[in-house]
């Protein structure tokens, strides 16, 4: 499973951030860039937090590919078992689409963009990412405008999942870690070696943001921080379960990124629902997402969040098994997070403060 080249991807990743961060942070502090509660009714903290998390992340994106292409070329025996030339036209295209996506965030964090314009961006990112980076979702459909119209979606939703769910002190790192660690073991088990350092990297960087991020946090992500990890989360989740040595994914293993994004997915669609429901923009928030309604229940905002890491690691686990599973298994797991999908929109919809 290639441990030690996993281990040197998080581990360097995680180090750059505690290096990144704070300097990311006192830059933030001296320019004024800082994220003032206005009232809001989702902004629950009593003062104001340094944004610029988005920066940091992004730097650590950088210094992890560049580590990474270093690291490839002092290990020629590694392109032996990459195929790189699968790969490498379309890194220049993926890395622009990811600095696109933090680049758009962060200018909504500046300038407060309206959503139209902003869905257009995330629109022009997702194109560059599936058309240029050819970052598709292998659908099993005959239509390849089809697979692409979905694949441009699924990286929209993702983005736009992970920045809904950036609403408590270090829950939007936190899962986005947690994601990124399946994301790990599942190319490790499929001998994506390539794709494995990639997401192992990513869990470095959100978990190494984490640590400033957490209850109670010294620095937001933002739209930018929010924005650029969605992105790699949608990226990682098309590579790892789409994208497979023998060029071919198995039909099973299409759930895997439901349930390893299981919670961030069903929050993101609930909280959909409940403002439509209730005449409201979909895309403005407020404190009907599941970490919210733990609260609701009487639990701390940190001891919320734990929760819903916790269910993020069920939820990951069972993606683990439709690696060796048939039918039947399958079918088991998929019924298994049927039911947490039910406490979770129980947790939703019968929770009142």
């Amino acid at each position: 499973m290639n441990l030690s080249f996993y281990g040197l991807a998080f581990f360097g990743a995680f180090a750059a951030m505690q290096l990144i961060t704070p300097l990311v942070r006192w830059g933030a502090l001296k320019t004024g860039f800082m994220d003032v509660p206005k009232s809001e009714a989702h902004k629950q903290q009593s003062h104001p937090v340094a944004l610029g998390g988005g920066i940091a992340a992004m730097i650590g994106g950088a210094a992890a590919l560049a580590g990474g292409a270093a690291l490839l070329a002092l290990a020629p025996r590694l392109s032996v078992r990459i195929n790189l030339s699968f790969i490498e036209p379309r890194v220049a295209w993926l890395a622009a689409a990811a600095l696109g996506a933090g680049v758009l965030g962060l200018y909504d964090d500046i300038r407060a963009m309206k959503a139209l314009p902003k869905f257009a961006g995330q629109f022009a990112v997702a194109l560059i990412a599936v058309e240029l980076g050819g970052a598709r979702a292998s659908l099993f459909l005959p239509q390849p405008w089809l697979v692409t119209a979905v694949s441009i979606l699924w990286f929209m939703f993702i983005m736009n999942a992970v920045n809904f769910f950036d609403n408590m002190d270090g829950l939007a790192s936190g899962a986005v870690a947690i994601a990124m660690v399946f994301f790990t073991l599942v190319s490790a088990f499929n001998g994506q070696l390539l794709v494995g350092g990639f997401t192992a990297a990513c869990a470095g960087i959100a978990g190494g943001f984490w640590r400033f991020n957490r209850n109670p946090a010294s620095i937001y992500l933002g739209d930018c921080g929010s924005h650029f990890l969605g992105f790699l989360t949608a990226l990682a989740s098309v590579f790892v379960t789409y994208f497979h040595r023998d060029g071919a994914g198995g039909m099973f293993q299409v759930a895997a990124p439901l349930l390893i994004l299981g919670v961030i997915i069903i929050d993101a669609a609930t909280v959909c629902v409940i403002r439509t429901a209730h005449g409201r923009p979909f895309w403005i928030g407020d404190n009907n997402h599941i970490s919210h309604r733990f609260v609701a229940l009487g639990m701390s905002r940190a001891r919320a969040v734990n929760c819903v890491h916790l269910l993020s690691l069920v939820f990951g686990c069972g993606a683990l098994a439709l690696l060796w599973g048939n039918l039947w298994t399958t079918a088991a797991i998929m019924a298994q997070a049927a039911v947490l999908s039910g406490f979770v929109l129980y947790i939703q919809f019968g929770a009142r403060k």
